[in-house]
């Protein structure tokens, strides 16, 4: 498959928008950028809860196709209008793709395209591709030769660039896989890229998003076989080359079967699962101009951690579908504006400067010994506006002061401060100016 060229930005432009990164990193890519949850609560024939179903949107629309519900895969359509809530099935024409999880899909002009999956009772995985005409709501299985079809697989990405589909990675029962595929729509055609660089390791449970003004494919994270991992990959469609990422800031931790989505120049990344099945609730950001990893705190009603859900860009705001808690399938719906960002109040610079200065002081003060995640629960559980409660361990869903304090010994120094600090919220910058000025005092007697 050829390459189309593109013309890249100046470097004038990339230094510019750099510049201008760099000048609004400290606030957007800090611990203070505050982003608030909603769970939304649609009506009308809504879904079953299920896993590994592809989502898609067009027109204000949220598409779910088949997926894992509690009593099989699925192979039906469902559609939500976003302006009013309501959900429906899509009773549509054609032969229908197979029953299938596992699949993903994208949307091109008037057409969703979906390909891959595993069926579940035969065994059988896909490398099918079918597409629904939104206008004609009729299903179709795209035509293209057998011998140029991508080996069948699941938890693979997909993505569309131009008129092209791409396919990368995923997993078929036996074999992990690295390869690069693209389809060519117009063409009809199927063709394995035999891309340069430093090509990423097999994997599946990755994710993959475009950053189309860049002319760029994002990978991130997944499972190799023997370990979830977290690196990054960048692959450029105008010179056909993989490059290892390095990147500033926090990475997120390891991962797979988490989801990814775009808007403007950054990558939001939720949930997923690691090594040790410990499952994810965490947003975490990259700034694709910089490369700078950070963690969104997030509030509001913040979804369970999960994998094997699906998200989708509508306007400025991710929607988040269904997946699975390591209890049950989900049919939830959250929603979070990932946009304009909200500006950290006094409480929320107060709050993070006492956090990342408490360490230094914490030997000259009446708190020695006080674990901090126990300071950081007592401080944020005062937070009336419920803004800090995100990054409070404590606060998080299935947590407790109980649970995660278990044999510590609250002794009179935590009593101490857990009196000092059930003053109201606006006494709270009086406790930061008096904790200033001891840690300044501190520093003069060390010194």
């Amino acid at each position: 498959m050829a390459v189309t060229p593109v013309t890249m930005a100046s470097s004038t432009k990339k230094e510019d928008r750099a510049k201008e990164a760099a000048t609004t990193s400290s606030t957007a890519g800090s611990r203070l950028e505050v982003r608030s949850w909603e769970k939304l609560h649609p009506h009308g024939d809504v879904y079953s809860p299920r896993t590994g179903h592809t989502v898609t949107s067009k027109d204000g629309r949220v598409y779910v196709f088949g997926g894992t519900d509690r009593r099989r895969r699925q192979q039906d359509l469902y559609q939500l209008e976003i302006e009013t809530g309501t959900w429906s099935q899509v009773q549509t024409r054609g032969a229908l793709p197979p029953r299938r999880s596992g699949a993903l899909g994208v949307v091109h002009e008037s057409d969703m395209f979906i390909f891959g999956g595993y069926d579940g009772r035969d065994g059988n995985y896909f490398n099918d591709l079918y597409y629904f005409n939104f206008d004609e709501q009729r299903w179709s299985q795209m035509p293209s030769v057998v011998e140029d079809r991508p080996e069948a697989r699941t938890d693979h990405i997909m993505v569309l660039h131009s008129s092209s589909i791409y396919i990368f990675g995923g997993y078929n029962g036996s074999s992990r896989f690295n390869d690069l595929c693209g389809y060519d729509i117009q063409a009809q055609r199927w063709s394995r890229l035999q891309a340069q660089g430093s090509v990423p390791s097999r994997r599946f449970g990755h994710s993959g998003v475009v950053h189309t003004e860049t002319n760029r494919l994002i990978v991130f994270g997944g499972w190799d076989g023997r370990d979830t991992l977290n690196d990054l990959y960048e692959y450029s469609f105008v010179t056909n080359e993989w490059r290892k990422l390095e990147t500033t800031g926090n990475s997120p931790p390891h991962r797979y079967r988490h989801t990814a989505v775009i808007f403007g120049d950054n990558m939001f990344v939720f949930g997923g699962v690691d090594k040790t099945h410990s499952r994810f609730n965490d947003l975490q950001r990259l700034d694709l101009v910089t490369n700078t990893w950070s963690e969104v705190c997030t509030t509001g009603s913040i979804p369970s951690s999960r994998t094997f859900h699906r998200a989708v860009v509508v306007d400025s705001k991710m929607y988040l579908l269904g997946g699975y808690d390591g209890t049950d399938r989900l049919q939830d719906l959250y929603s979070i504006d990932i946009g304009a960002l909200t500006p950290p109040s006094l409480l929320d610079i107060c709050a993070d400067y006492v956090r990342t200065n408490l360490d230094a002081v914490l030997e000259t003060t009446t708190f020695k010994g006080v674990p901090l995640d126990i300071i950081d629960h007592v401080v944020f559980k005062r937070d009336l506006e419920g803004r800090l409660r995100g990054k409070c361990k404590l606060c998080r869903p299935g947590r407790t002061l109980r649970k995660e304090a278990g044999r510590i010994n609250l002794n009179k120094s935590f009593n101490a401060l857990r009196f000092y600090l059930q003053a109201p919220i606006r006494l709270h910058v009086v406790y930061v100016v008096n904790f200033i000025a001891s840690f300044i005092s501190s520093q003069s007697l060390l010194r």
